[in-house]
């Protein structure tokens, strides 16, 4: 059996952490938790389960999971969020694949789950994701949505795993916000420009295609509320951010950053490499190793934004 490394990006997820690795006890090898320097006792509690504990001080998600590839020990790589749970029938798919793969990456789908409930349609429409690699053939890219880049064809696994993804509206809100500021500096680094009869078309469009097209209708009162805001409120106030240059106040706790929350990007981010950026292996400092060049694109195709 090829080793497998299982990484989990954390940041101030004490309330996850233990949940995700339970659900990993089907799966053979390692698991590395690469921590955002938490404030909760996150890399404790992590240590306290088995894992292996990397911190890191990365702004950029991607880079942080670039990180993850240059630590990692397996042959083969997985990545979870810590609000995702591993199933049985998806921990032997990725078994047998690793076996029998021919050297394909894979994708499953997450069965979103949000304000204490599962949703079936709309923005948090189960959403395929690639997450499992041969080591040496994925890098990650992308600022606000980060996403893996291999040069393997993708293997589509049938099974799943469940997000846990928003605990409350506040929390959706608030991290809507932030995706909402980001993106348009992004966007507005690269050049690109908005007016506020683009926010307005783009907004109205977007909400007629979760609440129509993607069935949100159909989850009943709160995904008409999850179609409106996050595709109709986060699309109009992105647009209009793009506009005139101004920011939404950030929400508590935001530092610009989650770990966890790999999703399709909303904008073409470049690749960049991690330099000699200082961080801790269970307490001893060493540099990270820039990791290797990118290929071929495989976006994740998901519609939620963690």
């Amino acid at each position: 059996m090829p080793q497998l490394t299982t990484v989990i990006m954390t940041w101030n997820e004490s309330r996850n952490i233990r949940d995700a690795v339970r659900s990993l006890a089907g799966l053979p090898g390692e698991i590395l938790v690469v921590d955002h320097a938490s404030e909760d006792g996150t890399p404790e509690l992590a240590m306290s389960l088995g894992c292996r504990v990397v911190t890191e001080h990365l702004e950029d998600i991607s880079l942080a999971r670039n990180l993850a590839l240059s630590e990692a020990r397996g042959e083969w790589i997985l990545f979870l969020d810590a609000d995702e749970r591993m199933t049985p029938g998806l921990a032997g798919e990725i078994s047998s694949h690793m076996e029998n793969g021919s050297g394909r990456a894979a994708s499953f789908t997450r069965r979103n789950v949000a304000f204490g409930r599962r949703f079936r349609f709309g923005p948090l429409w189960p959403d395929r994701v690639v997450r499992l690699f041969p080591r040496d053939h994925v890098r990650w890219v992308g600022l606000v949505h980060e996403r893996p880049v291999t040069d393997l064809p993708v293997a589509r696994l049938g099974g799943w795993v469940f997000h846990h993804t928003y605990p409350d509206w506040g929390t959706y809100v608030d991290k809507q916000a932030l995706y909402a500021r980001l993106w348009a500096e992004n966007c507005r680094g690269g050049g690109k420009a908005a007016t506020p009869a683009k926010a307005f078309a783009r907004a109205f469009f977007a909400f007629l295609k979760m609440m129509f097209l993607k069935l949100g209708i159909l989850d009943g009162p709160a995904g008409w509320c999850l179609c409106w805001y996050n595709s109709g409120a986060y699309t109009l106030g992105k647009y209009l951010l793009l506009a005139d240059g101004t920011e939404p106040g950030r929400g508590a706790g935001q530092t610009g950053r989650k770990g966890g929350g790999a999703g399709a990007a909303e904008a073409g981010d470049p690749a960049r490499e991690p330099g000699s950026q200082g961080r801790r292996e269970n307490g001893l400092t060493a540099a990270a190793p820039p990791a290797g060049t990118e290929a071929a694109a495989h976006g994740e195709g998901s519609g939620t934004r963690t």
